[in-house]
C-alpha cells in the first residue's frame, strides 16, 4: 500500500538586498551557470563517463552549498541530454538561482521579533533581516 505524501506548500519570496547582498547574489548565480557550462563540456567530451552517472558532489568543486551543486549536476545532464536533439551543446548565460528547503532558516519563533519569518542562510552568511 503506497504512504500519502505530506503536503508542500510553495511561498513564492520577494528578495530586497542591500548592494552588498545583491552583489553577492549575482556572483552566486554566475557561479551556478559557470558550474553548469563546465559540467556539460566536461560530459560532452568524455571526462565524465556514462553521462555523469556515477558523478557525485565529490568530484568537482564549486563555490556552492551541496544541495545547489546536486541541482547544477542534475541541470548540466539535462542540458547534455537536450544538446542530442539541438545538435549543438549550448552554452548557458542567463544568470539563475536556485533555493530549496535547504538553503533556508526559520528565524525567530513563538513570540519572537520575526514570528518565523523565512530568511536565506545562503549565501549570506548570517541571516539578514528581511525589508519592513
Amino acid at each position: 500500500m503506497a504512504q500519502a505524501s505530506a503536503p508542500q506548500t510553495t511561498v513564492p519570496v520577494r528578495l530586497y538586498p542591500t548592494p552588498e547582498q545583491a552583489a553577492l547574489l549575482r556572483a552566486h548565480t554566475q557561479e551556478y551557470i559557470g558550474t553548469i557550462n563546465v559540467l556539460v563540456q566536461a560530459l560532452d567530451s568524455d571526462v565524465l563517463p556514462d553521462g555523469g552517472k556515477d558523478t557525485t558532489t565529490a568530484d568537482f568543486t564549486a563555490a556552492l552549498p551541496s544541495a545547489v551543486k546536486n541541482q547544477a549536476l542534475r541541470d548540466a545532464r539535462s542540458v547534455w541530454r537536450r544538446s542530442f536533439d539541438l545538435g549543438i551543446v549550448p552554452v548557458l548565460r542567463r544568470p539563475i538561482c536556485q533555493w530549496n528547503n535547504q538553503n533556508w532558516r526559520v528565524a525567530g519563533g513563538e513570540g519572537g521579533p520575526d514570528r518565523g519569518a523565512m530568511r536565506p542562510a545562503y549565501p549570506f552568511g548570517p541571516t539578514w533581516p528581511l525589508a519592513d
